[in-house]
């Protein structure tokens, strides 16, 4: 079945930075764009929305002139544009894009060590690309190491014994030849399901690669491939990682998660697009409780569902609780949850919704916590930088409700607030 040319923004050496700027087209959170090909975006965002299993206006929807920009950010690609939304926060796009590698990097299995993290900040490599080099660059220093092998039970005719003797194909089809032995053996080979999905993920990043440098990556790695089969279905490929592939994991996992990006027209097959997208709230929530973990000396239980509400007269629990962070510390229960929100430091109430207090109050009774602290990012406040931005006691005055920021322009520094927010330092 033929296929549909998608390689975006393909650059040589001697490429420009505006001829590949010409092909991307980048905006943020809920900003308008004017774009030519905003029916074949919409369709890829309602594929992708499909996926994600929610409305595709919250990707994008269309304007008169083009689209607008939703709460999810990420990449959409056509045939020949490529339409980045980057989070809504301080700073130049450049700054945007580092800010969302680095915590795509931190929630998804990216992870880079801070010297290539900084170093995408200042490239000029669109999202799409960042996120390929660190999965190329991480999955070339596993390879080099060794690719995954397995014992692959093989059947052969063979001029002399390899393993046992197929008896039954011996004494059939070969009773009258003697130049031919029927074999069974096993064979450690490279062949693998976990190869086979490595392999397709970099086949279909090397369509999408947009510098140059990832081409040539690409490229190398594909080499260390050349004796594992393509696979037809590689999202379906049953890979079992244990001791012996577990250096693995992470690759495979952020290989699923480049493949799925992949869409398929529901009528000629034909590949319409591609997307990575992520809903910005989620992403905010995972990072902030993935840095929670390294800044907390004390046991966090992310997403704890252990409490409920109310409970009816038979005892039977109803309405479950479910906290982004729960940390258990001498002093007793803090209970964290993030909001992905503007907040207005000029404002006694910050702007803090009336359902996100009336939450936190739920949480603090059920859980009998001594703090509560609902966590934003931080938008360029002039009153403070990011931190604690101000508390208030509850009915209860053994517990408190604090509201902090975090400045996800400059994620490196989100466990150092965070240790401050809590007091750990």
């Amino acid at each position: 079945m033929p296929t549909a040319n998608l390689s975006m923004m393909e650059s040589t050496p001697d490429q420009s930075p505006s001829d590949v700027d010409s092909k991307l087209l980048v905006c943020r959170e809920g900003e308008e764009i004017k774009v030519s090909e905003a029916e074949r975006f919409e369709k890829i965002a309602t594929s992708a929305a499909r996926r994600l299993k929610f409305g595709a206006e919250r990707i994008i929807s269309r304007t008169a002139d083009g689209v607008r920009a939703g709460d999810v950010v990420g990449v959409l690609a056509t045939g020949e544009h490529t339409l980045e939304i980057l989070p809504k926060i301080e700073g130049e796009d450049a700054t945007a894009r580092h800010a969302l590698v680095h915590m795509i990097a931190e929630t998804e299995g990216f992870r880079s060590d801070v010297g290539d993290a900084a170093s995408m900040g200042v490239q000029h490599q669109s999202l799409l690309d960042c996120l390929i080099q660190v999965h190329g660059r991480q999955m070339l220093a596993a390879v080099r190491r060794g690719i995954p092998r397995r014992y692959v039970h093989c059947r052969d005719d063979l001029p002399i014994l390899r393993g046992k003797l197929d008896v039954p194909r011996q004494f059939t089809r070969f009773a009258y030849r003697v130049d031919h032995i029927a074999c069974a053996y096993d064979e450690l080979s490279v062949d693998t399901s976990l190869s086979r999905v490595l392999k397709a993920s970099i086949r279909r990043m090397t369509r999408f690669a947009q510098s140059y440098s990832s081409q040539r990556l690409m490229a190398e790695l594909a080499v260390y491939f050349e004796s594992v089969a393509d696979s037809v279905a590689p999202l379906r490929e049953h890979v079992q990682i244990d001791r012996t592939n577990a250096a693995f994991r992470d690759l495979y996992k952020r290989a699923r998660l480049l493949l799925e990006g992949d869409f398929q027209s529901t009528t000629s097959g034909a590949q319409d697009g591609y997307a990575l997208l992520f809903p910005m709230g989620e992403l905010f929530e995972k990072f902030v409780g993935c840095m929670l973990k390294r800044a907390s000396p004390h046991p966090v239980c992310l997403q704890h569902s252990k409490h409920h509400a109310l409970k009816c007269e038979d005892g039977q629990r109803i309405f479950g609780l479910r906290p982004d962070a729960v940390i258990e510390s001498p002093a007793g229960v803090v209970i964290l949850d993030t909001k992905w929100k503007r907040i207005d430091p000029l404002k006694q109430d910050r702007n803090v919704m009336h359902s996100d207090v009336y939450q936190m109050l739920a949480y603090a009774e059920s859980y009998s916590a001594k703090r509560l602290v609902l966590i934003y990012p931080w938008h360029g406040m002039p009153v403070r930088a990011a931190g604690l931005e101000c508390g208030w006691l509850t009915n209860r005055s053994e517990c408190r409700l604090d509201v902090a920021t975090i400045d996800v322009a400059k994620p490196s520094s989100a466990v150092a607030t965070l240790r401050g927010i809590l007091g750990f330092d």
